[in-house]
C-alpha cells in the first residue's frame, strides 16, 4: 500500500511541474507585447526590480531583484528610469 501511495504522490506531483511549466511558457509566449515609449524596449521575463536601470541605483550596481517575470516595457539598457516623471533618460539627466 505504501509504495502504492508514493507512486500516486509521484505522479501528481509530476503532472503539478508540468502544469506551471506549460502555463509559465504560455504566458511568456503570448504575452501581449505593448508599444513602448521613447527610449523603451518590450521584454518579458525580467524581474521588475531589476530589469532596467533606475536613477538613484546604487553606484556599485548591487541591488535586491525579485523574482517575479515581468512582462512590460523597460528603459533600454543605457538608460534609467527618472522617478520624477517615470522617463528614461541618460544617466547625466537623473
Amino acid at each position: 500500500v505504501r509504495g502504492k501511495l508514493h507512486r500516486q504522490a509521484r505522479r501528481t506531483m509530476k503532472a503539478a511541474v508540468l502544469c506551471v511549466v506549460v502555463l509559465a511558457v504560455l504566458q511568456i509566449t503570448f504575452a501581449q507585447e505593448e508599444d513602448c515609449g521613447p527610449g523603451e524596449i518590450w521584454k518579458t521575463g525580467q524581474s521588475s526590480s531589476c530589469g532596467e536601470n533606475r536613477c538613484g541605483d546604487p553606484e556599485d550596481g548591487i541591488k535586491p531583484c525579485t523574482l517575479d517575470y515581468a512582462s512590460r516595457c523597460f528603459c533600454d539598457d543605457d538608460l534609467y528610469r527618472r522617478d520624477s516623471d517615470r522617463m528614461c533618460v541618460p544617466k547625466e539627466e537623473c
